[in-house]
């Protein structure tokens, strides 16, 4: 399925009011940074608020420290300048890259010190690395990325070591020449997580929608995460329902919502309820296809924890 993983939301320019304050944004205390951050995510206050484990009476108070640092203006202008000051941090440590893909000779070169090997391997041999579910989204992301303006994105991914199936995530920028076209892809590596290990349950899905037919295919590991039948005519509404009844709203409109602002990705986090009384929290980094201007296709990854 032709999508990278957890994408960074962090990839539009958005002009941002003089008078805010940047070196404000050095002053956020670490919760601060929490609450900005999942603002920046698309999240509602009441979203954030269920997350972080506070009152919305705490959260409330959480804003007025920050706007107190950065400047009196309203949350999206103080988002989009996290999201700013993010994606700046971000292209300063893809700088110091741990790989990068040659899209033209077909060449993975790696140059970091994880359990990996380095230097040049063919991407036909470095797929044999990655989880079968995975090495598919993998092809299918490099045969698109000519095609779709791609912008730089959080990849997430299943791959085997001598120590056993692991996460692994990395910051990817997309290098075109002046043609426009893609020709390399720079990757920076960011923490791994031990499937292996029992203190960490991790899953991954992703599933794609014809905005068209409404018609959705969800990959085994998405059916999972929400305990949904693939060949349920009803998959859409049965997904939806598996939100907590907080973020069933946000979760619906999320689409609509990117088609009218103009956005192409998007990064949302929510939970999930079920019968038995569990819950899970779960990540969507989302993206829309397009058609001659109009969107075609909604196409997303999904990571969850317990």
């Amino acid at each position: 399925m032709p999508w990278s993983g957890l994408q960074a939301n962090m990839t539009h320019s958005t002009t941002v009011p003089q008078k805010l304050d940047r070196r404000g944004l050095e002053k956020l205390s670490q919760r601060e940074e929490q609450v900005l951050a999942l603002a920046t995510a698309g999240l509602l206050d009441k979203q954030i608020a269920a997350e972080l484990g506070i009152t919305l009476n705490t959260l409330r108070t959480y804003w007025s420290r920050i706007r107190a640092k950065i400047g009196d203006v309203p949350r999206s202008a103080l988002s989009a300048l996290f999201a700013e000051h993010r994606a700046s941090q971000a292209e300063r440590v893809i700088l110091d890259a741990s790989w990068h893909i040659d899209l033209d000779r077909q060449i993975f070169s790696y140059y970091s010190d994880r359990d990996f090997p380095t230097g040049e391997i063919r991407i036909t041999d470095l797929l044999e690395y990655f989880h079968p579910e995975d090495a598919t989204r993998v092809r299918a992301l490099l045969a698109s990325i000519e095609d779709h303006p791609v912008t730089p994105f959080m990849f997430v991914a299943r791959y085997v070591t001598a120590r056993g199936l692991e996460l692994a995530s990395a910051y990817v920028e997309v290098v075109r020449n002046e043609a426009g076209r893609a020709v390399k892809l720079v990757g920076r590596a960011a923490p791994i997580i031990n499937l292996s290990s029992p203190s960490v349950s991790a899953s991954l899905g992703s599933y794609e929608r014809n905005i068209v037919t409404n018609r959705v295919i969800a990959d085994e590991g998405f059916c999972s995460i929400f305990r949904v039948d693939a060949d349920d005519p009803n998959l859409l509404e049965r997904v939806i329902s598996r939100n907590c009844p907080e973020y069933r709203d946000a979760f619906r409109a999320i689409v609509d919502n990117m088609i009218a602002e103009g956005r192409r990705t998007l990064t949302h986090t929510y939970r999930l309820c079920f019968d038995d009384g569990s819950r899970l929290w779960a990540s969507s980094t989302v993206t829309l296809d397009f058609e001659d201007e109009r969107p075609l296709r909604v196409r997303a990854a999904v990571v969850a924890y317990q």
